[in-house]
């Protein structure tokens, strides 16, 4: 099962450079923009998606893909709908992968920070509203599960409430966890944001 996991993760990072599609933030409406902060060790890549139906997270979009020296622009998604990101990370020996997914309502003239976290053994992300650099504040988002044998998310009435916590995921890919509350080190994640 690992083995076919690594290898559907592996796939899904060399689709960053093929077969995905490219995630065209909107330019026009009513947005929220997107900054992702990521703490990548060494030997590990990663990409972010978006996903054109959020609620079933069918037909990914790349956002951008990285790794330990290589960081993601920032974006912008629509505000209003829901919006599915998710955070895909491979040990470049293809040992082991990652994957988290959260949903969320944007709204407009917002700022989130995405921020994802990686080790040798799970990754998370976090998002918080960061329209106030000096006051980040939790965003409530619903960790997402992926159907069995499938890419897919369950649906989202299967998530009781959201969360502000952050998500987490083991690095063999299992479901996603609930962890430590996204407020915890906010005033850690000040000092990522951009001074524009």
């Amino acid at each position: 099962m690992r083995l076919l996991l690594c290898a559907t993760a592996l796939a899904a990072l060399a689709a960053c450079q093929t077969g995905t599609p490219p995630y065209v933030a909107p330019e026009t409406g009513a947005t929220a923009r997107l900054i992702f902060r990521a703490k990548t060790p060494p030997g590990v890549a990663y990409g972010v998606y978006a996903f054109d139906d959020p609620h079933t997270c069918a037909k990914p979009l790349l956002i951008g893909s990285g790794n330990a020296t290589k960081a993601l622009d920032s974006s912008s998604v629509r505000a209003g709908p829901l919006a599915t990101l998710q955070y895909l990370a491979v040990l470049e020996q293809g040992r082991r992968a990652c994957r988290v997914t959260i949903s969320f309502y944007p709204s407009p003239r917002r700022t989130y920070l995405l921020v994802t976290d990686q080790d040798a053994s799970a990754c998370g992300i976090r998002l918080v509203d960061a329209t106030d650099g000096e006051n980040l504040k939790p965003v409530p988002a619903y960790p997402r599960r992926t159907q069995p044998g499938s890419s897919r998310c369950a649906p989202l009435a299967q998530v009781t409430k959201p969360t502000a916590e952050s998500a987490r995921s083991s690095g063999d890919g299992s479901a996603p966890q609930q962890d430590s509350p996204s407020t915890r080190g906010l005033d850690e994640l000040k000092d990522l944001l951009p001074s524009d």
